[in-house]
């Protein structure tokens, strides 16, 4: 018997070590890309370590979609569960690029839901909310219901965050009415469904004060979670810890922020958020009771794990928002290289042409003197090419402009570094003033050049009209300009 049992042992590391060698083909990376064993609820180091092994292996197979999935799931992972939006970026751009080679729509809508969803955790709520809608009408492409489903479901969950952090802060009648939509959503899908979005339901019920429906619904929550088994409920025992306060259970609440915080314990330091409110709860309730020694144990408590929660968040933050900047950095530098090579390139093109030309007139003149009269009909022909050439350059030049207006309008990426094509003299002398002249304020600069009025470049931008006018002024002191110049006189005086 044992030896049968250390023969198939050996068995199967054979087939095991084989499999290695071998790598995995493009049937079987399908193949598991259709299993559930990638969902990072269910075992998030399992599936993290299963989308690393088809990344390697579609790497080696140059198999696109197996990249691109397993790109998605890995970029997913880093964000959901380590927090880190950094990596999670870098890894969503680099998949978003292989969906792109392999023109797969559905996979390229998750992966701008996953930028929305990053960019909202770092601050961008007003970008973050155009992708929700515009991910929000192409849902159709999702030809598979239940999924349909549960990514409309967390469309609407994502908007309704995004916006109740967005000015002005929408009533929480509003944000209870787009929860009840992502509710709905997810409710046609629970067999697949990881949150059925009733705990937002029940915190906005509790927000309207309304605490039977907010009892009934966060309840409900932490009841589906026990039965799924692949998320813990540490959230909802928070909030009905709170609702039992707000309702005056207190021994109640003790059990629900106990329970939370036997849970949030357990797990990684990105859960201090919560140990933070609790303590918080716990400060407030000996507060109404009295204790005051309690009240200033659970106040430094909470201080505490605030510190850190900030610290953390911060870090992540700045470096996310530094990755950010630097990628679109290096994009308008490689676009900006790019147009310079198309412009040499042309320039080269027009001057070897007209040399050649020039060369080849020459030389005919000298060795057929009979036929002049044919030659000066030949470079009179050639005379009014040019000046066709010359017609069409300068219909190209007006119609930069109307495309750069267009541009500006969208506040499209390109508009900086086309301006600066069509201005060099302008921006030169722009910089010579004030070398260090930072992007925001160049584009406001390159507005008025282009007489964009006050409103018109909030618009464009996004931002508020006051806004605009503190960049004008602070732009007047950059720039040196005096007190009771025109600052669209100064721009046209410059160039």
């Amino acid at each position: 018997m044992k030896l049968t049992y250390w023969f198939l042992l050996l068995l199967f590391f054979i087939s095991f070590e084989s499999m290695g060698q071998k790598g995995l083909s493009n049937f079987q990376i399908d193949s598991l890309l259709k299993t559930d064993s990638l969902s990072i609820y269910n075992n998030p180091e399992k599936s993290y370590a299963l989308a690393k092994k088809i990344y390697w292996a579609s790497e080696k197979n140059k198999y696109n979609l197996g990249l691109a999935m397993s790109l998605y799931k890995i970029s997913l992972y880093h964000s959901e569960i380590l927090n880190d939006y950094k990596k999670s970026l870098a890894y969503n751009d680099k998949g978003y690029e292989f969906a792109q080679k392999i023109n797969n729509d559905s996979l390229l809508l998750f992966y701008t839901f996953s930028k929305g969803t990053l960019y909202g955790k770092l601050g961008f709520h007003e970008k973050s909310l155009r992708i929700f809608d515009d991910c929000l009408q192409q849902t159709k492409s999702i030809k598979n219901l239940k999924r349909r489903s549960l990514f409309r479901g967390d469309l609407y969950t994502y908007k309704a965050v995004s916006l109740s952090h967005s000015q002005p802060h929408p009533s929480n009648k509003v944000l209870l009415d787009i929860y009840i939509k992502a509710m709905n959503e997810y409710e046609k899908a629970l067999d697949k469904c990881v949150n059925p979005g009733y705990t937002n339901v029940g915190v906005y019920y509790f927000h309207l004060k309304n605490y039977e429906k907010a009892d009934y619904y966060l309840k409900k929550a932490a009841a589906f979670f026990k039965l799924k088994n692949l998320v813990s409920c540490e959230i909802e025992y928070t909030n009905l810890g709170d609702l039992n306060y707000e309702t005056g259970h207190y021994e109640t609440a003790f059990q629900y922020l106990d329970s939370s915080n036997t849970i949030c314990f357990e797990k990684p330091r990105d859960n201090y958020y919560l140990i933070s409110k609790n303590y918080e709860t716990y400060k407030n309730i000996y507060t109404q009771l009295g204790d005051k020694d309690s009240i200033i144990k659970y106040q430094k408590l909470e201080m505490a794990y605030n510190d850190s929660l900030a610290f953390d968040k911060e870090n992540r933050r700045r470096e996310s928002v530094s990755y950010i900047m630097a990628k679109n950095e290096n994009d308008n530098k490689k676009l900006e290289k790019n147009t310079r090579r198309i412009i040499l390139f042309s320039v080269l093109t027009i001057l070897v042409t007209g040399v050649l030309l020039t060369i080849y007139y020459r030389r005919s003149n000298k060795t057929l003197k009979g036929k002049n009269l044919l030659k000066e009909k030949e470079l009179e022909e050639d005379l009014e090419k040019r000046a066709v050439q010359i017609q069409q350059l300068k219909q190209k030049v007006s119609s930069s402009y109307d495309e750069l207006i267009v541009m500006a309008k969208k506040d499209n990426p390109l508009f900086v570094s086309f301006f600066k094509e069509l201005y060099p003299d302008f921006y030169r002398k722009l910089k010579e003033i004030q070398p260090g002249l930072t992007i925001l304020e160049q584009k406001v600069c390159f507005y008025l050049k282009l007489k964009f009025s006050t409103r018109e470049i909030a618009d464009c931008t996004f931002v508020s009209v006051k806004a605009i006018q503190t960049r004008k002024n602070r732009l007047r002191k950059r720039l040196f300009i005096e007190d009771g110049k025109d600052i669209y006189d100064w721009i046209d005086e410059l160039d």
